[in-house]
């Protein structure tokens, strides 16, 4: 065996998740690592109120992980205020999260977005 960090180089695998009726409460609120969700709402000029949320009926993702980086294949968000639906890849080692895709809002406005963040622990 090696050290730790060709254990960590060596990961490889494959991943999906599926998530049924996620809420995000308070958007106002919405820690600063997951303010990709605002990219998402100002694609199709969805500025949410105090105290508004989002809820999505499923929220599914196709990944796959390689070393220190995980590439997103693949995900999607239903829900009635909007649907999101792309791709991307995160950087575990310095947490950067790139993602493009469209995003639909309850009119049926379609608009692609680009998130590119460097998310803070």
């Amino acid at each position: 065996g090696g050290d730790a960090e060709e254990l960590v180089q060596s990961v490889r695998g494959e991943a999906s998740a599926k998530i049924d009726d996620l809420h995000i409460f308070n958007l106002a609120n919405l820690d600063l690592r997951l303010g990709f969700f605002l990219d998402l709402l100002d694609a199709v000029s969805f500025n949410p109120e105090g105290g508004e949320g989002l809820n999505f009926s499923t929220a599914r993702m196709r990944a796959a992980l390689s070393g220190k980086k995980l590439l997103i294949n693949s995900f999607n968000l239903s829900g009635r205020q909007l649907q999101a639906w792309g791709g991307g890849a995160y950087s575990i080692a310095d947490k950067h999260l790139q993602l493009e895709g469209k995003v639909r809002s309850v009119l049926g406005t379609v608009n692609s977005f680009n998130v590119d963040r460097k998310l803070k622990s």
